[in-house]
């Protein structure tokens, strides 16, 4: 289990089968995400994508994670 810290925006780095990595875009971190934590469909998802999420703490590992991931769609014109 989880335990939800706050809420953040950043860039996703690398996309496997089962799991990714993104930087955040407010500090210095890369963080670790489960695809099941995509809300959506993952198939729609890319390297590059802006992204919100919450960072959390994994309870079994201590290590921080993205949870609640969230594309953010292109408002740019």
């Amino acid at each position: 289990m989880y335990s939800v810290e706050h809420c953040e925006r950043g860039v996703i780095d690398k996309l496997l089968t089962r799991y990714g990595f993104l930087h955040c875009t407010e500090r210095v971190a890369r963080l670790f995400f489960h695809n099941s934590e995509y809300k959506g469909n993952i198939d729609n998802l890319a390297v590059g994508d802006v992204v919100e999420f919450q960072e959390s703490v994994d309870s079994r590992t201590g290590k921080s994670v993205a949870v609640m991931i969230k594309k953010i769609k292109n408002t740019a014109s």
